[in-house]
């Protein structure tokens, strides 16, 4: 099964934006038990290194990835997560030496 991509990108000056490869809107973005999904900074915050964070629930094995100028992060939603539930989650990405742009998009699983 192909991996859901969000690709982050800056939409306006100091604001994020998240989006399939086909330009489909992922601030809200779906997943399945099983799935990988994967984070990647694209356009001109392509060399950026950034950070996803959960708070108190995750479908991930982890509450905090990272990568690094140009990578991506990669997760696996846990078999037994729980679906329908709305898991919010903070991006953080470093562009420059200013403090860094923030948002706090989420993730949904669906049955499946």
């Amino acid at each position: 099964m192909e991996p859901l991509s969000i690709q982050i990108y800056e939409k306006n000056p100091g604001k994020l934006g998240y989006k399939k490869p086909d330009g489909a809107n992922q601030h809200s973005a779906h997943a399945k038990r099983d799935d990988d999904v994967v984070w990647q900074c694209i356009d001109t915050l392509g060399g950026s290194p950034f950070a996803v964070l959960f708070g108190e629930k995750t479908p991930f094995d982890r509450y905090s990835y990272s990568a690094s100028g140009g990578g991506t992060v990669t997760a696996k939603v846990r078999g037994g997560t729980i679906t329908g539930f709305k898991y919010k989650y903070s991006v953080a990405v470093f562009k420059g030496s200013g403090a860094p742009l923030t948002d706090d998009p989420e993730i949904i699983i669906d049955e499946g």
